[in-house]
């Protein structure tokens, strides 16, 4: 019995006992170290003891999320503050969404800031100001729409790459996104606005923007497109209003809309300008005629060469014609875009301008420098100077709110 067992040995048993747990404890100690101080490690343990959780308690879900409705009189909208926001598209159709203040404003020939890790073989292809309560209008190089919310597109950092526009839109066809924008509530209840559209080969056409309010989730066809040709412009216009164009040799004509009778949604349109062999359209935009007189027209060339020409320069020509030469171009240069900008938007506004190479420029637009039609225009952005294949692809002008 224990009575009968010496003290020296009752004491000596009670040492060892405590030297064995001593030895386990330090042990332990080194175990748990050398798990904090490896990465791997931490991880599998988090992954072995969710997965023993999720089998132990693990069961069938027993609510549905719904994106589309929350109750019979609340939508999703409802929840979501009618935010300023900035939309990047890539040509292969990565977009995401940035927060306003996502560039910061810079000086003229300035080499900007990323806007995104693009794939080898993406680039950025549009860059445009919205509101979180628009609706998106997703145009496809073939001739579709297809629409979602604003607040739809995941928001991601100024240099994620953004979500691929099929996994929102799931009846995404396989051709490239060629235009995106934006309407408001306001715009598609106003039975004055109309949608023109122009294609690469210079077809165009006009039809009544209401038309588009209600898209289906496999889009609509909007544009029958001939062989070789494909959708290139989307803008929002009234009857009173006139339409300019150039092509990337820099030919622009201006003729008045109200030439431009409208069509079915799925008419193939008319003849706009008569291009030379090889030639093709640059870019569209609508000139407002109240404003016309103080407006002037935004030129950007592939070399990042800019200039502001007032749109007195350019007269209502018949549709279908040659037009007139729109800028002095250098060797291997060529039209990017044109954009219309009023008086109030060249003081106040500002333009991005988004590179082959995946940079993004924010100048204010008073800084691009004001010309005569036929004059070459002033260096706007640093092409990376790594590759001779750096190039503007797209611009996007932004009105600040006062």
């Amino acid at each position: 019995s224990v009575l009968g067992i010496p003290l020296r040995r009752l004491t000596s048993m009670e040492v060892t006992k405590v030297k064995q747990e001593r030895d386990e404890l330090l042990e332990k100690m080194s175990k748990l170290s050398t798990l904090l101080d490896t990465r791997e490690m931490v991880l599998d343990l988090i992954k072995e003891e969710a997965l023993e959780i999720a089998e132990k308690h693990g069961d069938e879900r027993r609510s549905t999320i719904l994106d589309n409705e929350i109750s019979s009189d609340m939508s999703l909208e409802d929840l979501v503050p009618n935010d300023p926001c900035i939309i990047v598209v890539s040509e292969r159709g990565y977009v995401k969404r940035m927060k306003e203040q996502a560039f910061q404003v810079q000086g003229r020939n300035t080499k900007g800031k990323l806007a995104g890790k693009l794939r080898p073989d993406d680039l950025i292809a549009h860059v445009f100001h919205a509101h979180l309560h628009d609706k998106l209008l997703c145009f496809s190089s073939n001739g579709r729409v297809y629409t979602l919310s604003a607040h739809e597109v995941p928001e991601g950092s100024r240099t994620s790459m953004g979500i691929a526009l099929p996994r929102i839109l799931k009846k995404w066809d396989d051709s490239s996104v060629t235009n995106v924008f934006a309407v408001s509530k306001e715009e598609f209840e106003d039975k004055d606005k109309h949608v023109v559209l122009l294609s690469k080969n210079g077809w165009i056409k006009r039809t009544e923007l209401s038309l588009y309010q209600s898209v289906r989730s496999n889009g609509l066809i909007v544009m029958n497109m001939q062989e070789g040709d494909s959708l290139g412009w989307v803008r929002m216009s009234t009857e009173n209003e006139s339409c300019i164009l150039s092509s990337r040799s820099g030919q622009m004509m201006r003729f008045p809309l109200s030439t431009l009778r409208p069509t079915g949604r799925v008419a193939r349109g008319v003849h706009s300008i008569k291009l030379v062999e090889g030639d093709v359209i640059a870019g569209m935009d609508i000139i407002n005629q109240d404003k016309a007189k103080k407006s002037s027209l935004l030129v950007v060339t592939s070399l990042g060469v800019a200039k502001r020409v007032p749109l007195t320069s350019y007269k209502d020509q018949a549709r279908n014609g040659k037009g007139v030469k729109g800028i002095k171009l250098k060797s291997q240069d060529e039209v990017t875009t044109i954009r219309v900008v009023d008086k109030e938007t060249v003081d106040d506004g500002e333009i991005l301008v988004a590179t082959l190479s995946g940079n993004i420029n924010r100048i204010p637009l008073e800084k691009v420098r004001s010309c005569s039609r036929t004059a070459q225009g002033t260096q706007l952005i640093s092409l990376n100077k790594n590759t001779d294949t750096d190039r503007v692809v797209d611009i996007a002008v932004m009105k600040l709110d006062s």
